[in-house]
């Protein structure tokens, strides 16, 4: 029988490569002298991430008095880390496809992820964690 730590390394081989402009988004949300404009020229190269930063920051959520059309106000609003946890997501769940027989559902899964990492956040802030590293 396969141990878990084989199962994950299985997996890992698995796993789907990030888009280049996925990577690049993390290189610049990693680098401390990046600039908000700097992460704005990365993101528009992708349409569908752009779309996806802007909805985000207009989504009830927020609840603006206006709404937002500009791609660099929205990195300034949402922030670096938010913008790239945007991106991993949107990267990642645009590769998961789960089979028709699963009892998993993709809204369901969504949710749970997202649940998960919010319970995470919640539980590493109590426990004093740097706030850098709860992301």
């Amino acid at each position: 029988m396969k141990s878990v730590i084989d199962k994950v390394k299985e997996s890992i081989d698995r796993m789907p490569s990030l888009s280049p402009v996925i990577h690049k988004i993390s290189e610049v949300a990693n680098n401390v002298r990046s600039s908000a404009q700097e992460l704005t020229d990365v993101i528009q190269l992708d349409p569908v991430l752009t779309a996806k930063v802007i909805r985000m920051v207009n989504s009830a959520y927020f609840g603006l008095p206006q709404e937002v059309r500009s791609l660099k106000q929205a990195v300034v609003m949402l922030g670096i880390n938010t913008i790239k946890n945007v991106a991993l997501s949107s990267a990642y769940l645009g590769q998961v496809h789960l089979k028709g027989s699963t009892a998993l559902n993709g809204q369901e899964f969504w949710k749970h992820s997202l649940g998960v990492g919010v319970a995470s956040k919640m539980i590493a802030r109590r426990l004093g964690v740097d706030q850098k590293l709860t992301e």
